[in-house]
């Protein structure tokens, strides 16, 4: 006898055949949408620091306030400007 999963299976052994190529568009502009949301907010932050001369971002992402975190304790921290960089007013 014969499990329900191998009568929704095709000759090839793939539960649905075909199913990727129908969800690829849309996978393909999701992640498009994403990567220029992302592109858009470097940007602005980019932008706001060298407003600034420093980064004011009040981070709440845990991986990026350990990472932050890390590189204060562990050397020179890339979040500050240099000693003699120009203060941009």
């Amino acid at each position: 006898m014969r499990s329900w999963i191998e009568c929704t299976r095709c000759e090839t052994g793939q539960p649905y055949p075909g199913l990727l190529d129908l969800a690829w568009p849309v996978l393909a502009w999701f992640t498009s949408r994403v990567f220029s949301e992302d592109c858009a907010i470097v940007e602005m932050e980019q932008a706001a620091y060298d407003e600034q001369g420093a980064d004011w971002n009040q981070e709440v992402f845990a991986p990026i306030r350990q990472l932050r975190k890390l590189l204060r304790e562990c050397g020179e921290s890339p979040l500050s400007p240099p000693a003699n960089s120009p203060v941009v007013s």
